[in-house]
């Protein structure tokens, strides 16, 4: 059962020139180089084509000065060789929202055949239930305290108010016939299936 969330963002940069009687180095590869780590989701500092090790704060910022203070900012300082002139261009996420995605609600089985001398296992035979053949039902123990709590048609009304997917594996084995019965509880309709592990036992 996987959910699965993704991310809308929105990322600003901001640039600033500094020059004294120096030549700033161009400007257009360090765009490329911002623009490329926004895309990857690289939130980091360099300084001079050095990676620092600093981690800001986890928190959102609307403006790209303070984004860039934070660990999702991106900060790209370049200088000359003489020290003068140079580029700096910071920001980094100043805004984000969840999407939620469609979630893959079903359940998976498998049945493994695992010596108590050898760790590793062999995979025999797996099941997969989507979620349209998954039943609605009441887990047993709250049927239990359901019923010491109400009678008669409220009962009824808190049993149905209280069916959720409730899904329970089962499994028992054969010695003689080398045979394994699984059975499968909370579908819409009974599962029940017999393997013949002769051929995976001793």
């Amino acid at each position: 059962m996987t959910p699965g969330i993704r991310w809308l963002v929105l990322a600003l940069a901001l640039v600033l020139q500094g020059c004294l009687l120096d030549i700033a180095p161009p400007r257009e590869p360090l765009d490329a180089i911002w623009q490329a780590r926004m895309l990857a989701g690289e939130y980091e500092r360099w300084v001079d084509g050095e990676k620092s090790t600093y981690v800001g704060p986890d928190e959102i910022r609307a403006g790209p000065a303070e984004a860039s203070g934070t660990r999702y900012g991106i900060v790209i300082i370049e200088q000359s060789t003489l020290g003068g002139g140079g580029w700096w261009i910071v920001g980094g996420m100043v805004a984000r929202a969840a999407r939620q995605t469609e979630r893959d609600r079903s359940f998976e089985f498998f049945l493994v055949v695992r010596s108590t001398t050898a760790g590793r296992g062999r995979l025999v035979k797996q099941w997969r239930f989507p979620y349209e053949e998954l039943g609605r039902t009441v887990p047993p123990k709250l049927v239990e305290n359901l019923r010491a709590r109400y009678s008669g048609a409220e009962l009824q009304k808190e049993l149905e108010q209280s069916k959720i997917v409730f899904i329970e594996g089962f499994l028992s084995f054969d010695e003689s016939s080398k045979t394994a019965t699984v059975t499968i509880t909370g579908l819409i309709r009974p599962f029940q299936e017999r393997v013949d592990l002769s051929r995976e036992l001793p």
